[in-house]
């Protein structure tokens, strides 16, 4: 489950992240392969210039599973992790929904640390803070961060979706005394944080977020998984009212019944 995780998480990002990212690619010499590079990705070798890296991706297929490099969606791992999960138990004959409410407070807890490896590497940064706000931003001068942003005031996007994600981790493990169905502590990660996400994205400003409309892909996604969990819960909520089948235990032998023999 841990690797179909970091699979989809990759995933998302070259997909849904790396297609809105332009990085810069030095001038080249016109001899050895670097050229030639350029020519496949249709830029000119003489200059320095921005590139696509979805563009990257697709020359250097490989370079997919280069996650030392960074690149990792937390979406992504949700969506590849969940169907994977739920094989798993279906593999083990265990319950899916009651194994997902054991799993929800690490992965928001799994998500905090995750922020802060962002805020070292200088990736999902916020926005410039506004004037007279100054003093509450973070300062950055290494990393991702686009040279233009560096030791500039910044909304810190990273520390606060680190803090509300060890806020929802509270709450969850808070709610496990007194859960009415089985799905429960899952979906209400999944709301809790469909909630969150589009709020803070409204303050971020890297630009690998990818715009469709007036909302960014993150957002959506949020949209759509807040109305998928919410739509689950009035059926696990009838699920469990439904009396579960349990077994029935053998006849107590009596004295006197003959031994059964194989």
């Amino acid at each position: 489950m841990l690797v179909t995780g970091l699979i989809g998480s990759r995933l998302a990002h070259v997909f849904m992240e790396a297609p809105w990212i332009e990085l810069p690619v030095p001038a080249q010499s016109s001899e050895g392969w670097g050229h030639y590079f350029c020519r496949w990705a249709g830029e000119s070798h003489a200059v320095r210039r921005d590139w696509n890296l979805g563009r990257y991706y697709a020359l250097h297929p490989q370079m997919v599973a280069a996650v030392w490099n960074g690149g990792i969606v937390y979406y992504g791992g949700l969506m590849l992790g969940i169907p994977a999960g739920w094989w798993f138990c279906k593999r083990r004959g265990l319950a899916f929904w009651r194994v997902s409410d054991l799993c929800a407070p690490a992965a928001a807890v799994g998500l905090a640390f995750g922020r802060v490896g962002c805020l070292l590497a200088g990736c999902c940064h916020g926005q410039g803070m506004p004037e007279g706000w100054e003093a509450w931003g973070i300062h950055l001068r290494s990393g991702l961060l686009p040279t233009n942003l560096r030791g500039v005031a910044l909304y810190p996007a990273q520390t606060a979706e680190s803090f509300v994600a060890l806020l929802i981790a509270l709450v969850l493990w808070r709610t496990r005394t007194w859960k009415r169905f089985d799905g429960q502590i899952m979906l209400s990660l999944l709301v809790l944080y469909s909630i969150w996400r589009p709020i803070n994205e409204v303050f971020r400003a890297d630009p690998q977020r990818g715009e469709h409309g007036a909302f960014t892909t993150s957002q959506w996604i949020s949209f759509g998984l807040l109305a998928g969990s919410l739509a689950l819960v009035p059926y696990l909520w009838k699920r469990r009212l439904v009396p579960r089948a349990t077994p029935t235990p053998p006849p107590l032998a009596v004295a006197g019944d003959p031994v059964p023999t194989t």
